[in-house]
């Protein structure tokens, strides 16, 4: 038996290597443990192959080891030969990786979110707010509005004007017609012709990434998700170097760490990470996962987990309770954008959802259930 137990530390330990080489923290494989390994069967697979080597070697005699050599000189065996000086470090190895697994097992239901990052919400004011049955506005007064229908954490739209400039526009098309300037459609404003021209028929009032920033420092309260659109590296780059840009022109760095940024595909990640630290992180998957492939959605689970991803946006246009369960199985927030209807909105939370991307239902509709 002692041979059984010392050559499944040794597999153990090499699976966790394993995983770190191709990316994946070890936390992935406790959650994998938690759900009895529902979600992932590359797991049981190999430890099912180690369990028949491990019983060939025990009952016919078979002897299984692996060998480190330098030309040729033998380095290191595992697991060590009887009276090798390697060997009480291994079997301490060994037991230290299985109490390791076993005391992060234990623990892994109660896992806190990073210290300084998002908590998660029940509400996103979707674009701020809606105003007067107008969406999408991006403006001062859906922010107000947003505000003081209790949201505290923004969704925003935020996209390059003519000049290189960051605004809070969803696009130009829509900023065109709401603005009533349809050359916009073809050309872009820069930011001031943005900025001077009053949006819609209630003449709400258009915002800078800069004003954004302004706002962030006088209610320190608030939390903001970026909705920049694209995934392609270099535009993300440039998006993300302008936005930090923004903020040290403006003095304000700090509520840099109030901004949750939103991903649409794994590789949006490295390029953000490389121009800011950002402590928080939202992945939507519209452009990802399309409600299909539930072994898809648990890889892109499996990707949040490993780095520091705590949440996960998809349309609320279908229920997917099985994906729910996924991402609960993994430590995962579900959010779904965008609901406006309150009935709706609970029937989204009582089956696991965290939250809800919104342009109208106020905090005290859903808080007074």
């Amino acid at each position: 038996m002692k041979h059984v137990i010392r050559n499944m530390g040794a597999a153990i330990g090499l699976w966790m290597i394993f995983n770190l080489i191709i990316g994946e923290t070890p936390l992935v494989l406790l959650y994998d443990l938690k759900s009895g390994f529902r979600y992932h069967l590359a797991y049981p697979l190999g430890i099912a192959v180690i369990v028949i080597l491990l019983a060939l070697k025990e009952w016919r005699g078979i002897r299984l080891k692996w060998e480190i050599r330098i030309g040729a000189s033998h380095f290191l065996q595992i697991p060590p030969t009887r009276g090798s000086k390697y060997r009480g470090l291994f079997a301490a190895v060994c037991a230290a990786v299985c109490l390791a697994l076993t005391g992060a097992w234990a623990f892994s239901g109660n896992l806190s979110k990073r210290d300084g990052s998002w908590q998660g919400d029940l509400l996103i004011g979707h674009s701020f707010s809606g105003i007067d049955d107008m969406t999408y506005t991006g403006s001062m007064e859906a922010f107000l509005e947003g505000y003081a229908n209790g949201y505290r954490t923004f969704e925003v739209d935020i996209i390059f004007t003519s000049d290189d400039e960051l605004v809070l526009a969803h696009g130009w098309t829509q900023s065109a017609e709401a603005a009533g300037r349809e050359e916009w459609k073809e050309t872009p404003p820069t930011m001031d012709e943005f900025l001077e021209t009053p949006i819609g028929d209630g003449g709400y009032t258009p915002l800078a990434l800069s004003d954004l920033f302004r706002l962030m420092q006088a209610y320190p309260d608030i939390w903001v998700v970026t909705d920049t659109k694209y995934t392609d590296e270099e535009l993300v780059s440039r998006q993300f170097s302008r936005l930090v840009e923004t903020a040290r022109e403006n003095g304000c760095v700090d509520v840099l760490d109030r901004v949750i940024v939103q991903l649409y595909h794994e590789r949006m990640y490295e390029p953000v990470q490389r121009i800011y630290p950002f402590r928080s992180y939202i992945f939507t998957v519209y452009q990802r996962w399309w409600g299909e492939d539930f072994g898809e959605f648990s890889a892109i689970c499996r990707w949040c987990v490993s780095h520091g991803v705590d949440a996960v946006t998809m349309l609320g246009t279908f229920s997917y309770e099985e994906a729910w369960r996924i991402a609960a199985a993994y430590g995962l927030d579900v959010y779904v954008h965008t609901i406006n209807e309150v009935s709706e909105a609970e029937r989204f939370l009582e089956s696991g959802v965290r939250g809800i991307y919104t342009d109208f239902i106020r905090r005290e509709e859903l808080e007074e259930e």
